[in-house]
């Protein structure tokens, strides 16, 4: 409670933030002394001492404490505490061991912030190299052995080499070998045949090792004896050996019968212990006895509650560090310190459920006296362990999740607390802890806090959780940041989708991110151009982006960039999509990589046909911007069984905006067209193009449809010959088909003409400039008034260029049959009347008019009233009637006068007259005597 008191008075203060820097790992030669490098730094210096601590471990021991308390530490590490306000919180470890490697950890804790670093430091102990044996026997097989010894670490390389420079390849290195006091030996051995060529030879053992600047090495020649001096030699070393071996014996003996008992009274100390007993942690009981006899024997007891004391029998051998924690062994180590103490220690790893309320017994007999000191195990704890990390979680309204676990901690009091850094703003958060057991002895507690999105889009932020627990000499904290490498909800960012570019054809480059938290995304587009490295950021209104909240409550987006690539500015560039966001230090970006920009080639529609020269038909296929130049152009022809390949002639150029044009012309003769399977095709691969493009053009393609003129229609007279005059023409090939037709009237079934009654010529000629055809087609016939009379003539035209017939009529033939009327003269009649006869005439309309004057009065004509019969019809069809006018004249006798009929009719182009001249008679009119051989 007492340093969350003094946490709370150090967020007050708006401490800086921590940074911590170590330089690892470091290496130092056993003898010498190391500089273990750790500075720090605050955002708002200077430091303040009153929030400064430094902790220094080797294997979980402190060999260093300095807070305002003091400074304590090992008394081989040494440590500048001026210094320490500057930011140095650099040890020196003097007269490095080899016991002296491995992991050293700098904490620095400058409230309410802790900075943890590691440091891995390597001793050297360069080898000493030894070659026991340099005699050989001649004629035998000599084995060379070069020792290496005391060196650390174990890698060692090894070679042997004759006369200084002539490697011998042969060598065998051993196994290494790890001796007690953690160095490392090792032997390289060679064979070799020595013979009277090898007596002035040298031979060397050569050592590279990182303990050593330089190679190590001894050089040395073979001393030659023969094989009886060998056993000799061996002989007197055996004589030797037996002789050194009673010497030291009687020794010895000597020696220790000088011993005497250590005066004065035996005595014996308190048990020394550790300060508090934390569940698996290595303790050590201290028991001194002094003025102890020579026969002195200790015996360490542990006794359960009330029941009888039980002797502690220590574990077997060397027991490793991991095995002891495992087994929970005890380890017990007297010593004799001189003539009059001696000392016993009991180590072993505390264990709350196998140790709390244990009483342990440390009994000295000396000399047949025996004492005893009693150890009771309190206060005993356990130190509460951090499960996995402080893990995090999104929660639908928007906020972070802190939960921190510790599991067997006892006694169960503890004190958490979770604080934001926000710039120079610090605050308590608010949290809720649930505390259950977690064993039969230990508890487990569960701390949680919320923090809001919009904290998280200030990179600065940091959350911290501090706590502290009786088992613990310092409260421990964890740290969390958006920048923290473990942080879950950095964004995804997929490769950006690349469509071809188009030459003048609008792209749309999409970015897709996701799985990132909290929703504060920065996203810019940029370009790079062939040949240059210069990036260029493009403007914000070509780009977009819209975000949305996934299942997993993680934010993603798309971003869509929209450009209009050309060949003159866009050729060969990349484009980058770079994202920042709160939880990355730098950006993270994906490129397209260089970018080629194409055209695609347009045809110019419709591909153009012209008539040449001989019947042939030209096909002009043209390609415009297109990109890059290389293209190509196929023509073929089939006819339903043969496939041909045809050879046009290609012109390509190049337009102003760097695109390219190509004109394709291929010629084939036209009549092949007249094959209904007949086809001819064209086909351009190109780059720009997903598949190739095809035209290909049938007889049904071609342009040349025949056109039609109305039928030429003359004036139709019954019984005499007439023809009806179609004319069609621009059609290619010369291949039509003309058809008449008669449709008869009141009948719309087509009857096929009788080659008897009509005739058809045909005359055909090709005299167009544009080489096309044209035709007439005449039908001759003799009108019949009963046979032809409102019949519809029709003139039908089939092509090969034609889906369908075209056909021109010249629609119902009614009022264009005439017949000129056949008329009599006038004739009186028996009873005194005149009568006029009108035959064959067609149509039936007619018109017939009588009128009289007296000739010799020159009186005007007077108009008459005629009785007409009925118009009568006559087999042929024409028509016939009678037309009587009764006529007294006047009352002078022997007056003369003249009676006229007139007839009207369609067929005459002017009305025709017939005349009689007349004279009175007794008052009665008659023909004049002249006139009678007339009628």
């Amino acid at each position: 409670m007492a340093f969350l008191r003094f946490q709370l008075l150090a967020l007050l203060c708006l401490t800086g933030a921590l940074e911590v820097f170590v330089r690892s790992p470091q290496k130092a030669q056993v003898g010498s002394d190391v500089l273990l490098q750790c500075t720090f730094s605050v955002t708002s210096p200077p430091v303040d001492p009153k929030f400064l601590a430094i902790l220094w471990r080797y294997k979980d021991d402190i060999i260093l404490r300095y807070d305002t308390k003091g400074l304590a530490h090992h008394p081989r590490v040494s440590f500048n505490g001026r210094e320490a306000k500057t930011g140095n919180a650099s040890i020196s470890v003097a007269n490095i061991s080899l016991r002296d490697g491995g992991i050293y950890k700098c904490t620095v804790i400058y409230s309410p912030q802790t900075k943890n670093e590691e440091i891995a430091l390597e001793i050297l102990v360069p080898p000493v190299i030894r070659i026991p044996n340099k005699v050989a026997t001649k004629g035998e097989h000599k084995t060379l052995l070069c020792s290496a010894t005391g060196f650390h670490p174990s890698i060692i390389n090894i070679t042997w080499m004759r006369d200084g420079d002539k490697v011998l390849t042969d060598s065998q290195l051993g196994k290494t070998q790890r001796n007690d006091d953690g160095s490392y030996s090792v032997n390289s051995t060679v064979t070799i045949m020595p013979d009277s060529n090898h007596k002035n030879q040298s031979f060397t053992c050569r050592v590279h090792h990182d303990a050593l600047h330089d190679p190590l090495e001894e050089s040395f020649q073979l001393v030659y004896k023969d094989a009886k001096w060998n056993r000799i030699i061996v002989i007197c070393g055996a004589v030797i050996l037996v002789m050194i071996g009673v010497i030291l014996f009687i020794f010895i003996s000597r020696k220790l019968k000088n011993l005497r008992k250590a005066p004065g009274r035996f005595k014996l100390n308190d048990i020394k212990w550790p300060e508090k007993l934390v569940d698996g942690e290595e303790i050590i009981l201290y028991c001194i006895g002094s003025n102890c006899a020579e026969n002195t024997q200790v015996t360490w007891l542990e006794q359960r509650g009330s029941d009888e004391p039980e002797i502690i029998r220590p574990s077997s051998g060397q027991v490793e560090e991991e095995e002891a924690l495992l087994d929970r062994s005890y380890e017990i180590c007297d010593n004799r310190e001189g003539f009059r103490s001696y000392s016993s220690r009991l180590r072993f790893i505390f264990s709350l459920e196998k140790h709390k309320g244990v009483k342990f017994i440390c009994r000295f007999t000396s000399d047949n006296e025996t004492l005893e000191k009693h150890f009771h195990c309190k206060p005993v704890y356990a130190k509460p362990s951090l499960v996995d990390r402080v893990k995090t979680s999104l929660c639908v309204s928007g906020e972070i999740l802190y939960s921190l676990r510790l599991d067997g901690l006892y006694p169960r009091d503890i004190q958490i607390l979770w604080t934001c850094v926000t710039g120079e703003r610090q605050e308590i958060i608010s949290s809720e802890e649930q505390l259950v057991e977690y064993s039969p002895l230990t508890f487990s507690v569960c701390s949680e806090a919320r923090i809001t999105e919009k904290v998280f889009t200030d990179p600065t932020c940091k959350v911290r959780v501090t706590w502290e627990h009786g088992s613990m000499d310092q409260p421990q904290s964890r740290e969390m940041s958006i920048l923290d490498p473990d942080f879950r909800w950095t964004p995804v960012v997929e490769a950006i989708q690349t469509p071809r570019l188009f030459h003048g054809s609008p792209i749309d480059l999409e970015c897709k991110i996701s799985e990132y938290f909290p929703d504060a995304l920065t996203v810019n587009w940029l370009i790079i151009k062939d040949g240059s490295e210069e990036e260029t950021s493009l403007p914000e209104n070509m780009f977009h982006m819209k975000s949305k909240r996934e299942s997993d409550l993680t934010y993603s987006c798309s971003t869509i960039l929209t450009d209009l690539p050309s060949l003159e500015t866009h050729q060969g560039v990349e484009y980058i999509c770079r994202v920042q966001h709160p939880s990355m230090k730098t950006h993270i970006e994906t490129r397209t990589g260089k970018l080629r920009v194409m055209a695609k080639p347009h045809p110019v529609e419709p591909i153009e046909m012209t008539l040449g020269d001989n019947s042939r038909v030209q096909f002009y296929l043209n390609l415009q911007g297109f990109y890059p130049k290389d293209i190509e152009i196929t023509w073929d022809s089939e006819d339903g069984k043969y496939r041909y390949l045809l050879s046009p002639t290609n012109t390509v150029t190049r337009g102003k905006d760097q695109t390219f044009n190509v004109s394709s012309v291929c010629a084939v003769l036209g009549p092949l067209f007249i094959n209904p399977q007949y086809r001819i095709s064209v086909q351009w691969k190109h780059e720009s193009l997903d598949v190739p493009e095809v035209r290909s053009w049938t007889w049904r393609d071609l342009p040349w449809r025949p056109l039609m003129e109305d039928i030429i229609i003359p004036e139709l007279e019954a019984g005499k010959e007439a023809a009806l005059t179609c004319k069609f023409s621009g059609y290619f090939p010369d291949s039509p088909s003309v058809r008449w037709i008669k449709k008869e009237k009141g009948n719309e079934t087509e009857v096929k003409l009788p080659t008897d009654d009509y005739k058809v010529l045909y005359s055909k000629s090709n005299e167009a400039t544009d080489k096309t055809f044209t035709q007439v087609a005449r039908l001759i016939f003799n009108p019949h008034l009963e046979r032809d009379q409102g019949a519809e003539f029709i003139c039908r035209v089939t092509h090969p260029t034609l889906e369908e017939p075209i056909e021109k009529r010249t629609g119902p033939l009614l009022t264009e049959y005439m017949k000129k009327p056949q008329i009599s003269d006038i004739t009186p009649t028996q009873d005194g009347m005149f009568e006029l006869k009108v035959d064959g005439f067609y149509p039936g309309d007619i018109d017939i008019s009588w009128i009289q004057r007296a000739e010799s009065s020159g009186d005007q004509w007077q108009t008459l009233n005629p009785y007409s019969g009925n118009i009568r019809r006559n087999t042929d069809g024409t028509c016939s009637m009678t037309s009587v006018c009764e006529y007294y004249g006047g009352n002078k006798d022997k007056e003369k006068y003249i009676l006229m009929a007139i007839v009207k009719h369609k067929s005459l182009e002017s009305p025709e007259q017939k005349t009689l001249r007349l004279e009175s008679d007794n008052g009665k009119l008659k023909p004049e005597r002249k006139l009678l051989p007339f009628l």
